[in-house]
């Protein structure tokens, strides 16, 4: 059977963005699921653990001073501050898993995956909800958000979605999970299938 998503050599590096309660975490680890040889970076953070979050899965959780040391010494692709704290994309995480052979799939806010389009030859992938009314229903029932909280991420939201529909490559949208997941794969499928990313034969 033809692997869709076949390991290669070295491995491929995506970006997907989306405003929370869009589904881009949820799509991707049941894209990790279903191909082993495809991986979800684990991003560093300064903001504390969520119920049902685990370290080193969802992200690494780390104190302020402890993120601050590790950029100045230059560890990260990529940083940004949000909703006061702060998020870290690892260099040497990135480069271990491309050079296994790993595709690669960074979750970044717009503002990190604009800095990592900056320096990288990447695909931006970005997922949206059908409107805001859906993605604040989706806010509200997933209960971790405050609701003085909520207005700040609905602001947030509209940006993203101008953000997106401006600067990324794709634009979907998830408004039916498995037709959304099927989307992402077929994105994903057909940069691994450009020209530019199969190694050149031999004459």
């Amino acid at each position: 059977m033809l692997n869709k998503l076949p390991k290669t050599s070295k491995g491929h590096l995506f970006v997907l963005s989306g405003p929370a309660g869009s589904g881009k975490t949820t799509l991707v680890d049941r894209l990790t699921l279903e191909f082993p040889h495809v991986k979800k970076n684990v991003s560093y953070t300064t903001r504390a653990k969520r119920a049902g979050e685990t370290e080193g899965v969802d992200y690494h959780f780390v104190d302020l001073p402890t993120f601050e040391e590790m950029e100045a010494r230059g560890e990260f692709l990529e940083t940004v501050h949000l909703f006061n704290s702060n998020y870290g994309t690892s260099v040497k995480a990135i480069l271990n898993q491309l050079e296994q052979g790993y595709h690669l799939v960074l979750v970044l806010d717009v503002e990190g995956a604009k800095k990592v389009k900056e320096m990288l030859e990447v695909p931006l992938l970005f997922v949206t909800t059908p409107d805001l009314q859906t993605l604040e229903k989706r806010l509200t029932a997933r209960g971790s958000e405050k609701p003085q909280d909520l207005e700040k991420r609905l602001e947030r939201a509209r940006f993203e979605i101008s953000q997106g529909e401006k600067y990324y490559d794709y634009l979907f949208v998830n408004d039916d999970l498995d037709a959304a997941y099927q989307i992402l794969q077929s994105i994903l499928v057909a940069e691994l299938h450009k020209r530019k990313a199969i190694p050149a034969r031999e004459s």
